[in-house]
């Protein structure tokens, strides 16, 4: 666990983009998510999970890890929407890691790729019954623009 007032350890996080070597580990992390918010996982509904470097290695998408004291604790990824508009998908942080500002460091970093990649907005969905991440998001001045009967769609300007 990251120590919350200790600047030195925060330096020791590390954000970038993932490793070929690495996607085994990123989709164990990102299954784990799964599994501990849905109960059960349907590979089905997850194809990228099958090659996270092949899907996510494409022009304009990142997909990226955070590491900490060589251990990875978080993902996200970016892929593209549309021309302007870039969606946010996979943002994990293990649970021991959590509240730890970790998941903001993973967003800045993927807002700051959608920027120099030319994206105006990004998009994202989380269930709107999962109040931890939509109360983070908020705080991170994304919007809701709608709801469905299962998920909350945000959206954010970007600059």
């Amino acid at each position: 666990m990251i120590s919350k007032n200790t600047q030195k350890e925060e330096k020791n996080l590390i954000i970038r983009q993932i490793q070929r070597n690495e996607t085994k580990l990123a989709q164990n992390i990102i299954m784990k998510g799964l599994k501990e918010r849905w109960g059960a996982l349907d590979m089905s509904k997850n194809p990228d999970l099958n090659n996270i470097y092949v899907f996510y290695y494409t022009n304009r998408q990142i997909f990226v890890v955070a590491i900490y004291q060589s251990k990875m604790i978080g993902t996200g990824a970016i892929i593209k929407e549309s021309v302007n508009t870039a969606r946010i998908v996979r943002m994990y942080v293990m649970k021991e890691y959590r509240r730890q500002k970790i998941a903001h460091r993973i967003l800045i970093f993927l807002e700051n790729f959608a920027i120099s990649e030319g994206y105006n907005q990004i998009v994202l969905e989380t269930c709107h019954n999962w109040i931890s991440a939509m109360n983070f998001y908020q705080k991170e001045n994304y919007h809701i623009i709608f709801k469905d009967s299962e998920n909350a769609h945000f959206m954010k300007e970007l600059l």
